[in-house]
């Protein structure tokens, strides 16, 4: 099966998270039957969430394990990158979350996982 994580559920599945999370793309990436897809644009925004101040103080990665869990995603034993072209605007009240819907069409997944970032811890 191909999935598509939200940002959100990738924050939270980050090289020092713990929970369902992290179990759920630790699932993906060990089994043969599943594909994680990931994009460019999915992965700049997950770089610009990873920056922010409080985000780097809850989750308490170092600039190296942000460099370390990039390096992993983008392996090619853990998952496929997709490159989907200019696309309308499908998520009124968020357009960052575009890049996300954009990558689960043009990667034909078969699951989108997604989070409220209000859930996120503060």
């Amino acid at each position: 099966m191909r999935f598509v994580l939200d940002t959100n559920i990738l924050v939270r599945a980050s090289v020092t998270g713990t929970g369902p999370a992290r179990e759920l793309l630790q699932r993906i990436v060990n089994s043969p039957a599943h594909t994680l897809l990931l994009s460019p644009l999915l992965l700049e925004e997950l770089e610009r969430v990873l920056s922010y101040e409080r985000l780097r103080a809850v989750t308490k990665l170092s600039s190296d394990e942000v460099a370390e869990y990039f390096s992993y995603l983008r392996s090619k034993q853990i998952s496929e990158i997709v490159f989907p072209g200019p696309a309308p605007r499908v998520v009124p009240a968020d357009p960052t979350d575009d890049a996300v819907v954009h990558t689960a069409v043009i990667g034909k997944s078969r699951c989108f996982v997604y989070a409220e970032p209000s859930l996120l811890p503060q």
